[in-house]
């Protein structure tokens, strides 16, 4: 979200193993960059990423149903 907002990216290609949600992620950041300059976000796969200037790996936990993501973290999983 910030490099669509700062505008240091044309382009910004997320994937993920699930397709569904890489689509889902680039349509929130595309409504929350709306204001700046135009910044092309898309889903992709890992053929996408040929030739990224930058390749940012990210992880994290699946969060619960009804539980604080505190205690998630906490708990290990």
């Amino acid at each position: 979200m910030a490099a669509a907002v700062r505008r240091s990216a044309r382009e910004i290609v997320l994937v993920n193993r699930t397709r569904k949600t890489a689509e889902a992620v680039a349509a929130d950041i595309q409504y929350g960059a709306l204001l700046g300059r135009k910044v092309d976000i898309v889903a992709g796969d890992y053929d996408a990423l040929k030739g990224a200037g930058i390749v940012l790996i990210t992880s994290g936990m699946n969060e619960k149903a009804g539980v604080q993501p505190t205690v998630t973290i906490r708990k290990g999983g």
